[in-house]
């Protein structure tokens, strides 16, 4: 239970800093609560039965080529729910600590290309 929380959703991005201070990660969250302030769960875009089959891919030892494929799919489904509503972005986009940091391959670009950002060219001009 979320005190004081009012009904709905909300969304919230987790930043993780590299050692030099830079963006290293983004990860998106979406949470719905209901009108009592507790968290509804299965919002992120999976029925029970494939939230289930991701689950039990993810702890496989070594996954088919068929489950590896299939666990793609549901995580980038359940990636795409957690993205933040476009009218959320520009303000986003200021708050998000050290995105000129970012390191071309850092893992968060998948966020940030999500949102429209573009990558930098890892070859200097």
């Amino acid at each position: 239970m979320l005190a004081g929380a009012v009904a709905g959703e909300h969304y919230f991005l987790v930043c993780i800093l590299g050692d030099g201070g830079e963006l290293a990660h983004a990860i998106p969250h979406k949470y719905v609560l209901s009108t009592d302030a507790r968290l509804v769960h299965g919002f992120d875009g999976l029925e029970a039965s494939e939230r289930r089959e991701f689950c039990r891919i993810d702890v496989l030892p070594s996954p088919t080529i068929e489950d590896s494929e299939r666990y793609r799919e549901l995580d980038a489904r359940s990636f795409t729910v957690n993205l933040p509503p476009a009218h959320t972005v520009q303000p986003l986009l200021r708050t998000i600590p050290a995105i000129a940091g970012a390191l071309p391959n850092a893992a968060c670009w998948q966020f940030l290309s999500a949102i429209g950002l573009s990558r930098p060219s890892a070859v200097a001009n």
